[in-house]
Formats: C-alpha cells, structure tokens, sequence
C-alpha cells in the first residue's frame, strides 16, 4: 500500500482547501491511501507543528506502507501528476525537490519503506533545534535539518521542481506549492480564513523546536490521533519520549 498524507492543523484546512482537496483527487486517481492530520484542531506547536510530519513518515513506513508522500497543505496537485513512486532510482530510497532558494523543500517528501529511510528521518527528528551551519538554516519548522542531513545521506535523490515548484508560474509542474515564496500570492485565499489563522499562529514554550516541551508537544499530538492502520505510533511515540527526557 501507499499512502499520501498532509498536516491542516490551526486552520490550514480552511486557508489552503482548494489545495487539500487536489491531494483527495490525486489519491483516488493512483489509489493511494490518504489522510489529513488534524482538520479543525488547534496546536501550541503554532508553525513548528510543521515539525509533525516527520514522526508520522516514520509512523507510516512502521505501519508498512511500501511508498509515502508528505504533501504541504498549501501544495496543490495538478491533473497531470504521474504516481509519485515513478521518481524511484535504485538505491535511493529519500526524494525531495529543491525550492526557490536552491535547497532542498520539505513540503513535499517522498520516501521508500526501507531501514536507511526510517533511520534518516529519525535523525531528523533527533537534531531538532540544534545549531546547524549557517547554509542549512531555514528559520522555523524542520526544513533546516532536513537539508542538513539529506547533505549527508547517500539515499537522498533530488528530484524534479516538477514535485514541488514554489517558484515558476509558467512550469509543467506536478505539484505547486504556495509556500512563504513568489507563487503564494497567486493562490485566492478566504480573507476571513487567513484572520483567524494568522490569530492562532502565537508563541508558546513548546514551539521551541528541540526543548523538553517541543518533544511532549508533538508526542501529545500523536496520542489524540485516533486509530488507524496507516500509522503505527509505537515506536515513534517511545522514540519522542527519550528525546524529551
């Protein structure tokens, strides 16, 4: 099985729906699994809940998943995007695009169940808010360590801008992604919406990605997800309890 999934925590559902329901369309085209992780909840975490995204890669490669895409909320599939397994080369087994900035995007991440992409994303998970040098550093969110450690890991494969174009209006893409870069003002979002998310983006102790609270805060936002077969929380959840410790 594979599976597609996103993250539309603090009202992202609502600001970034059109986006959220290419990723359905896409879904049932190629007959993936899909989930949206947190539709009409709130989270402490503010913009560092992004960093959720990586105990759940790893929580659906346990739960067997053969292939999994992470897809931003506010990353639209167009009608022409082939199965994402179709980037595979061999012996890579991590695929990322780069962004505008030439570094590699996390908004989209595929990876291949294997044991070498399970370890590189449970680095990831480890050096949150570590000091990174200084041509890795994002700002916020997990992307920093993701390009830190995809630096280093001989499964990564840089894949097509077509998986993740957040900068050319005028590309074929797959995917367009309206990050913090020049496409998002292309995308109509509901005035109303875009309020409130701005209101529910706030600090709070546990948004320090890397802290004691970060951990028990993405860790507390594992236990309320209810049960499902694509996800298996065991070990992640005993993995961000010994980094909180």
């Amino acid at each position: 099985m594979s599976l597609i999934f996103s993250i539309a925590y603090n009202g992202y559902d609502r600001v970034w729906d059109k986006c959220i329901d290419s990723h359905g369309v896409y879904a049932a085209r190629h007959g993936y699994a899909q989930s949206v992780v947190g539709q009409g909840d709130l989270s402490d975490l503010s913009m560092e809940v992004a960093w959720l995204k990586i105990p759940l890669l790893i929580a659906a490669l346990d739960a067997g998943n053969e292939w999994v895409m992470f897809i931003d909320s506010d990353a639209m599939f167009s009608d022409i995007a082939p199965p994402f397994e179709s980037v595979e080369k061999k012996e890579k087994d991590v695929y990322l695009a780069s962004g505008y900035s030439g570094r590699p995007n996390s908004g989209v991440i595929i990876v291949k169940n294997t044991s070498g992409a399970r370890d590189f994303l449970s680095q990831v998970l480890a050096i949150a808010g570590k000091q990174l040098p200084k041509k890795h550093r994002v700002g916020w969110g997990e992307n920093g360590e993701v390009i830190h450690i995809t630096s280093q890991y001989v499964g990564y494969e840089n894949i097509s801008r077509k998986w993740n174009n957040n900068f050319n209006p005028d590309l074929d893409d797959y995917v367009r992604h309206y990050s913090a870069g020049p496409l998002r003002k292309l995308y109509e979002r509901d005035k109303t919406s875009q309020r409130g998310l701005k209101k529910s983006l706030h600090y709070h102790p546990s948004s320090r990605p890397g802290s004691r609270e970060f951990y028990a805060g993405l860790l507390s936002l594992l236990e309320e997800l209810p049960e499902t077969p694509i996800f298996d929380l065991f070990r992640v959840r005993s993995q961000l309890a010994s980094l909180g410790n």
